[in-house]
């Protein structure tokens, strides 16, 4: 019976105590260059230097991973480089309340009486049951992040988007995920399922458990 209770327990433990982050993967890809360009890219900052310097590492480690060799100096490559990138993060939230129901056992309006063995002492006590008596107030975050990695045409003097990636999360909880935890995450996802030589468009849901942190990525 006791194993029973776990396994059937276990699913709503899970759901209790994870926050699932709704995610929309949004890719552009000029079929025809990317299919043509070779792997090396250069990757300079956008326009944020404190979150270029944070997370370029994050970028490059991702991009090696799905086989693209990346310079963050033109010198330092081996032959012609086809792509510039560049990268930026940004989230906004907002904070709600919601309110739940606290319980607790009161007396139903039943009376027990019970009598001692030998008959001197005679109890009564009121039945109980379990009852709303009152409200609790609970305040959360909606939380937004997103993600949004170019790829330029190394040989135009105009900018010229080759591909774009651009990834967008949403999610509301009481405990806070860190930012930088976040922005890990849409590096690591985001990079990891993109496919350069396609456009695509779709959601996908992912739950981390709370209190989880950023060395997961």
């Amino acid at each position: 019976m006791t194993t029973i209770w776990k396994v059937l327990t276990a699913p709503f433990i899970f759901l209790f105590y994870c926050t699932f982050i709704h995610t929309k993967l949004d890719t552009f890809s000029d079929i025809d260059f990317m299919s043509h360009a070779n792997n090396s890219i250069l990757l300079v900052v956008e326009d944020n230097d404190r979150i270029f310097k944070e997370y370029k590492n994050d970028i490059i480690k991702s991009l090696t991973k799905k086989g693209f060799k990346v310079y963050l100096d033109s010198n330092e490559a081996y032959g012609p480089i086809d792509i510039i990138a560049k990268f930026d993060l940004k989230n906004r939230s907002k904070s709600y309340t919601y309110e739940t129901n606290r319980y607790d056992f009161v007396p139903n309006g039943d009376l027990v009486t019970s009598v001692s063995p030998d008959y001197r002492t005679t109890t009564v006590e009121a039945k109980q049951k379990l009852a709303v008596v009152g409200k609790d107030t609970h305040y959360g975050i909606h939380r937004r992040h997103s993600f949004l990695l170019t790829f330029y045409n190394a040989h135009t003097s105009n900018p010229e988007v080759v591909f774009s990636l651009n990834l967008q999360t949403t999610y509301a909880s009481d405990k806070s995920i860190s930012n930088k935890f976040i922005y890990k995450f849409l590096i690591a996802e985001g990079i990891s399922r993109m496919n350069p030589v396609k456009s695509e468009e779709y959601n996908f849901t992912v739950s981390f458990p709370l209190g989880i942190d950023e060395k997961q990525y």
